[in-house]
């Protein structure tokens, strides 16, 4: 594993189009801000910003990025501006234009497009345009799913 203590030490990593590239798992003992992709195995840290992830598996406390590609992400605060595509998430809010996933356990949820298999959620998830899922359950009494555009489909 190799692990980064500073932006310092990630910057000496990069390439010169300022992707990191690691043939291994990564953990970030501090803030990282990346102009560009990063492609590791695992992902654990903090505060991650970059253009695109592609990771098998990432646990943070705050993603921002345009694309994220991973088998689980385990986050706090998912932002992702593109897509974010995921076999399981776990996180506490999710905002992002589209969310294709598996597994969806999360607080908060607002996408333009959601597929996903199964999504648990506490109290909120919003599609502005289309949401389809194999099943979708509220854990709160008053708990609300709907989309703006056109309605919920459960297949």
């Amino acid at each position: 594993m190799t692990i980064f203590k500073s932006q310092q030490e990630v910057d000496s990593f990069l390439t010169e189009v300022g992707d990191l590239v690691i043939d291994g798992d990564v953990q970030f003992s501090c803030d990282v801000k990346i102009q560009g992709t990063i492609e590791v195995w695992n992902i654990n840290g903090q505060e991650i910003m970059a253009k695109s992830i592609t990771a098998k598996d990432i646990t943070a406390f705050s993603i921002d990025c345009e694309t994220i590609d991973a088998q689980d992400v385990i986050a706090f605060r998912i932002g992702c501006e593109l897509v974010l595509r995921a076999n399981d998430i776990k996180a506490g809010n999710i905002i992002t234009s589209a969310l294709f996933a598996r597994n969806v356990v999360v607080d908060t949820l607002l996408a333009d497009e959601i597929v996903a298999h199964e999504i648990v959620y506490d109290a909120v998830v919003v599609g502005f345009q289309s949401f389809k899922c194999r099943s979708i359950v509220g854990q709160r009494k008053n708990a609300v799913h709907l989309c703006l555009d056109g309605d919920v489909e459960v297949l």
